[in-house]
């Protein structure tokens, strides 16, 4: 807000509120699956799945704070999740390098067995390919049970960094509910 009051009350900043020109756009992916709880469950395959069908390639690397310094290592990531269950963990991943993705996951034990929750941003400096949603939710769905799968689409810089600008809400384009929900 401004310093000062304007005559309905407070006012926004004009840099904040005045809207940019897009520099791109980016497609916010809010997805959720579903492990069993055994031995053999091993986490990221969702992540993984869905930044080769967004980016062309695998996710670069994970960590638990900013910056990820981890490579990309699925065992890793599964292992250290094991250890802090039954406390969750929450992870940053980063991925693509023609393609930026950025985003966090969240593993938690969960009555009916491990649940990962995961937020992905891809940035896109023009168009997006809205057509290959439908593709990345079904390479999802063969790794591991989906529960479900929204996507939002959004003006923002395709590099996955935010201005201090006011943006609007994201636009819903898509979503996909797992058999089992």
């Amino acid at each position: 807000p401004t310093p000062a009051d304007g005559p309905g009350g407070r006012v926004l900043a004009a840099e904040f509120a005045e809207p940019a020109p897009p520099a791109g756009w980016q497609l916010v992916l809010d997805v959720r699956v579903r492990h069993p709880a055994t031995a053999t469950a091993r986490l990221g395959g969702a992540l993984e799945a869905l930044c080769v069908a967004l980016t062309g390639e695998p996710p670069r690397g994970w960590g638990t704070a900013e910056p990820a310094t981890e490579p990309w290592d699925p065992g890793r990531l599964t292992a250290l999740a094991r250890r802090r269950a039954p406390d969750p963990t929450l992870l940053v991943v980063v991925g693509g390098t023609g393609r930026q993705a950025v985003g966090t996951l969240r593993v938690t034990r969960a009555a009916s067995g491990v649940d990962e929750t995961l937020t992905l941003v891809v940035g896109h400096p023009g168009q997006v390919p809205l057509d290959t949603l439908p593709e990345a939710a079904e390479a999802v769905a063969e790794r591991v049970a989906l529960v479900s799968m929204l996507a939002q689409l959004r003006p923002g810089r395709a590099d996955t960094t935010w201005e201090p600008r006011l943006r609007g809400l994201p636009v819903p384009v898509g979503v996909a509910v797992g058999p089992e929900e």
